[in-house]
């Protein structure tokens, strides 16, 4: 290549070749469009000439430019320079690259033949030329010739299976859109159809993560079907044969910064599906070696670059593939992306010692899918977990998917989990280095960081129970007890502790599995294994795998090293494991048909640990008859140091868990006896067995907790009589305590214990069962009750209704005090109103129609009664919420409300009669929230009223109040708006302010026309003033200074307030003039005289505040 030419183009593409080349795309975008709609070998032609030159004018030069050879075209006058090695890595041809390539593939996949196209394509060195199109041969312009079609196969074939051209994953999201119907919404029909087997799988839903550029339904008319399969057979054999195809189907469909975080799960769905879906026809990669035959077991991911070998080509497999190979080819690509982790170095793959940087993201190309390192090990170990959980998934025994998904978990035991986790089994014979470990660790981590994300736990379930004697070797190797060994971590990898502590980390971390784990582990403490974890020596500093025998000495000291040390926060985990170990001891215990694990004098902790934990050796040593089982010695040693929470549990241990794991243990070990026994008497004094016994939300639970602890409680009775009963099988335990009077006397004050502890349940009992009886009954009664009133209140309703429709002022009084009675009585009768919330509703309609419509003032009475004793008691919703639409219908609206219009008849609510009737109405609702004020003590129906209206009208009670008091409204309802907001005020105080008052009390007397109005005003504002101005220290800190003068003001005014001028006796004024001076008069005397009141009250307020303010602050010096 011309150095003018490197030295002129400077590392990157001009913005004109750019251009160029993104309209040569879009041109051959749009007729790829065309031809996929219409057959038309003209319209062929066009698409092949956009494709040669884009292939000819970027591709070709930029895989010259990759594999280091010399482009073998001339540059042509006038065109842009060719790529050289910088610009082949610049940021605008990795976007060439990403944007266009999808459509290179697609016309070449459109143009070929696939029927002509070889059973086996040996991947060339170098990428095919532009002299094999052979465009001059062609004698026609018109119609693409074989050679032609031949080419883009070539072009096709070389750019998906070479290394040397496009990353992966690239290849791998230009081709899947291709399957993608692109349409939102609809399946990918072709997306599921990458393996087909006897029986299509089920279609994965669409995801956003891919983009079809050309058009959607690519590639689904029947002329297409054979594209379409080598399509299909082609994405199926990159992700199964290349050595990276898993890792790039991950980057594309679950690590792409598309996938938003809700769409995280259902992308790994499809991963799994596409993965595990059986397999009938591919194209694979294959390596091909003098004297290898060809077929399903020369089929693996190629490691490294496939030039190394002597020949790479790719067969096309007919047969389908078997489950045995689809795991086989899948193993090694899972087992190595286990492994990763956004912390994880390089040296765990080699085995060395040595740290390494980082390498997660340089794997997976962070930098350039702009996701946190964090969210992309998140996704991965997800994906992965769903993964292997989906291959050892077993479905019902006798469904159709048995078959196949037993052969499935098989191959997956063989070919990932063994090779994975097996060197941690210590049953192994291969030769296991450090590095193998250290993977192992990394793949178990991954599992449990992917259960912790929601993959579900059946692949951890599996390798927990296989790997607990490995894991327990290894922590064994850090406990200062084994041996003496204290100084034993400094002969192994440093990498090896890290990594054990971060995946207990992880483990710790998600209490759903603390059962899984804790089983497994005290599990394999049970049992000998054939290999050891051994540290290494000055010499050789490194983890060695030999074949001595790891004794359950050395197994339980790994557990208690992980127990006392490492989770000795976690007391969730602690719990588990005490009692798993209590049940294998007792399984132990009864298998040996001894009645206890430790024979003989009752032994000291000391005695027990050092006769156990501290052997001189614990490997290779012969099977010897140990005064105490290791597990035994690990609980007594727990029973001493761990905390009582991680012994009997963090979440408030009940008493009867308590009991049943003390009595578990008590007949483990003569330790644990008389410690359980010492506990025991602690808890069954007679306040912890009270106060246990009346804890419980209901009477079933309370009865729930006293038969399992009446259980628990003769369990432990029926083994202390066993045990201090000359028999035979009592007989070791009986001259044990016999022979200790402080054990016997201990035994004795315990049994006498549990008998009063088992009278105090069944006296318990008894009565709970009295209480079960009597609440039984006043259920009974009080459905019958609520009966009776549902049936009574109907009748009642229906005659009130046929009073008012047929105008019959007697029937509706006598109604009305025959249903006033029934309210006082029923309210006291009925416990929970909710079964009369619907006749209760219907009830209160009625009733607000006699409001509106009676002019009886008794009736009128007996209505308001009702309707504030029911709203009280909330027989119409449990927070008020039907009364509180109710009254918003009524004092808000302008209008009649229309059930209320559609029952009176009045059909316009501008009618004279209809408005004054709804003024009247409005008077005798404010008089029910009056009746409120009064009666409800604690003020709540007016609270819930409140906050039902500011949550469904986003307004207040006191802004519909002040509404009232508008000069537009009524008189009378003004001043029943006024004489209730006092009382109102001094109720929800301090929601209501005294500024907002005093601003209520300027504007009524500025701007309403009504003189009975202005006096109401006063008189509402003297009881709040009277009720504030107590002669207490509270009112100095309710009124502020602020308030006070607000207050005195107003007051000052309304002293000498006056509604009308003065005139002269003398002159001549009619008899209705006077009638009304008179009465205007009368309410300036009543201003004037709170306004008076009011004043006197708040200038001693005033005075008193003074002098206390005095005293504070002494007097001069």
């Amino acid at each position: 290549m011309d150095p003018r030419v490197r030295t002129t183009h400077a590392h990157q593409l001009s913005v004109v070749h750019l251009r160029h080349l993104h309209e040569g795309v879009l041109q051959l975008r749009e007729h790829l469009r065309c031809a996929l709609l219409a057959d038309s070998p003209q319209t062929e032609m066009i698409v092949y000439t956009r494709f040669y030159q884009l292939y000819k004018d970027f591709y070709l030069p930029f895989y010259c430019c990759k594999l280091h050879i010399p482009s073998r075209l001339p540059p042509s006058a006038g065109a842009e320079p060719l790529l050289d090695a910088c610009s082949a890595a610049s940021a605008e041809t990795w976007f060439v690259m990403t944007a266009y390539t999808q459509d290179v593939l697609a016309a070449s996949l459109y143009l070929m033949d696939p029927a002509s196209l070889p059973a086996t394509y040996t991947v060339p060195p170098t990428p095919p030329a532009c002299e094999e199109a052979g465009n001059e041969s062609n004698a026609s312009s018109l119609y693409v010739s074989a050679q032609q079609r031949r080419f883009c196969a070539l072009v096709f074939l070389y750019t998906c299976w070479s290394s040397a051209t496009l990353p992966l994953h690239v290849i791998l999201q230009a081709l899947y859109p291709l399957l993608d119907p692109g349409v939102p919404g609809a399946p990918p029909a072709a997306a599921s159809k990458w393996s087909t087997a006897t029986g299509p799988p089920p279609e994965p839903q669409r995801t956003p993560m891919t983009e079809n550029h050309i058009a959607a339904d690519l590639f689904e008319q029947k002329r297409f079907a054979n594209r379409k399969r080598l399509l299909s057979d082609t994405l199926t054999g990159l992700v199964l044969t290349r050595s990276h195809g898993v890792r790039a189907l991950l980057r594309v469909l679950l690590l792409n910064d598309r996938v938003e975080a809700d769409m995280t799960r259902e992308a790994a769905h499809l991963l799994v599906q596409l993965l595990t879906s059986p397999v009938s026809t591919f194209w694979g990669l294959r390596q091909h070696r003098l004297g290898e035959s060809v077929g399903h077991r020369n089929l693996s991911p190629v490691a490294g670059e496939e030039e190394d070998a002597e020949k790479v080509f790719v067969a096309h497999v007919t047969t389908a593939l078997s489950v045995e190979d689809h795991i086989r080819l899948l193993a090694p690509q899972l087992l190595a992306l286990l492994e990763e982790h956004a912390g994880a170095t390089a040296a765990v793959s080699s085995g060395s010692a040595t740290a390494a940087p980082p390498r997660f993201l340089a794997l997976m190309d962070a930098a350039r899918l702009r996701l946190p390192a964090e969210t992309l090990e998140q996704r991965l170990h997800l994906g992965l977990t769903m993964l292997v959980n989906a291959l050892v998934r077993l479905p019902p025994r006798g469904s159709d998917g048995f078959p196949r998904s037993y052969r499935q978990l098989f191959y997956t035991n063989k070919y990932v989990l063994s090779p994975g986790f097996g060197c941690l089994s210590l049953r192994s014979d291969s030769l296991v280095e450090e590095g193998d470990v250290i993977a192992a660790l990394l793949r178990m981590k991954s599992l449990i960081k992917g259960v912790s994300l929601g993959a579900g736990s059946e692949a951890i379930a599996q390798v927990l129970p296989a790997t607990a004697a490995g894991l327990l070797n290894l922590c064994a190797l850090f406990s200062e007890s084994v041996d003496g060994e204290s100084d034993a971590a400094r002969f192994v990898s440093s990498l090896i502790p890290a990594t054990l502590r971060s995946l207990w980390t992880e483990v710790l971390s998600n209490p759903s599995l603390y059962d899984v784990c804790a089983r497994a582990l005290v599990k394999a403490c049970g049992e000998a294994r054939s290999h050891c974890y051994m540290p290494g020596n000055a010499a050789q500093p490194r983890l060695r795998y030999t074949r001595d025998v790891c004794q359950r000495e050395r197994l339980a000291a790994g557990l208690q090293w992980l127990l006392l040390d490492v989770a000795a926060t976690t007391p969730g985990f602690v719990h588990a494991c005490v009692d798993a170990a209590a049940e294998v001891c007792l399984l132990e215990l009864f298998a040996s048909g001894v009645e206890d694990l430790t024979l003989g004098p009752v032994s000291r902790l000391t005695e027990t640990t050092s006769s156990t934990l501290a052997m001189t050796s614990l490997i290779s040593a012969p099977t010897l008859e140990a005064d105490t089982s290791p597990l035994v010695a690990l609980l007594e040693r727990l029973s001493f140091e761990a905390a009582p929470e991680a012994l009997f549990g963090p979440h408030a241990p009940s008493l009867a868990s308590t009991l049943e794991l003390l009595g578990r243990m008590l007949r483990l070990s003569g330790v644990l006896y008389r410690w359980a026994l010492g506990l025991m008497e602690s808890l069954l004094s007679a306040t912890s067995v009270d106060l246990h016994l009346g804890v419980g939300d209901s009477a079933a639970e309370r009865r729930l907790r006293l038969c399992r602890l009446q259980r628990c409680s003769r369990d432990i009775l029926a083994s202390l009589t066993l045990i201090n009963t000359p028999t035979q099988n009592g007989g070791a335990w009986f001259s044990v305590v016999a022979g200790d009077d402080a054990l016997l006397s201990l035994t004795s004050r315990v049994r006498q214990a549990l008998e009063a502890c088992l009278v105090r349940i069944e006296v318990r009992l008894c009565s709970s069962e009295a209480e079960e009886e009597l609440s039984s009954y006043q259920s009974h009664r009080q459905s019958e009750v609520i009966t009776a009133v549902r049936a009574e209140w109907h009748q009642l309703v229906e005659k009130l209704r046929t009073a008012l429709d047929t105008r019959s002022v007697v029937d509706v009084a006598v109604t009305l005090a025959t249903l006033a009675r029934r309210v006082d009585d029923v309210i006291v009768d009925v416990s929970d109103p909710e079964p009369l919330y619907a006749t209760t509703q219907s009830l209160l309609l009625l009733l607000v129609r006699v409001l509106f419509e009676t002019d009886d003032v008794g009736a009128a009475l007996r209505a308001v009664h009702c309707v504030a004793w029911l709203g009280m008691y909330r027989f119409d919703s449990k927070d008020s919420t039907y009364m509180a639409d109710v009254l918003w219908s009524v004092l808000a609206e302008s209008h009649l409300p229309s059930w209320l219009a559609a029952a009176s008849g009045y059909k316009v609510a501008t009618q004279g009669a209809a408005v004054s009737r709804l003024s009247r109405l409005r008077v005798r609702v404010l008089d029910i929230l009056l009746s409120w004020t009064d009666y409800d003590e604690d003020d709540r129906t007016l609270r819930n009223l409140d906050d039902t209206l500011r949550r469904n009208h986003h307004t207040s009670l006191y802004d519909l109040l002040v509404a009232l008091c508008h000069s537009r409204q009524d008189a009378f309802v003004q001043v029943a708006a006024l004489h209730f907001i006092g009382s109102y005020a001094l109720a929800m105080y301090p929601r209501i302010s005294i500024s907002a008052i005093c601003d209520l009390c300027r504007d009524v007397f500025r701007l309403s026309p009504h003189e009975m109005a202005k006096a109401a005003c006063a008189a509402a504002l003297g009881k709040v003033v009277t009720a504030l101005c107590q002669p207490s220290g509270a009112t100095l800190l309710v009124l502020s200074e602020l308030d006070l003068g607000t207050l005195q003001e107003l007051a000052s005014a309304m002293s000498s307030y006056r509604g009308r001028p003065v005139v002269e006796s003398k002159a001549s004024v009619p008899a209705p003039s006077m009638n009304v001076a008179t009465e205007v008069d009368l309410h300036d005397a009543v201003i004037q005289q709170h306004g008076r009141e009011m004043l006197t009250l708040l200038r001693a307020i005033a005075l008193g505040r003074s002098g206390t303010l005095a005293k504070d602050v002494g007097p001069p010096v």
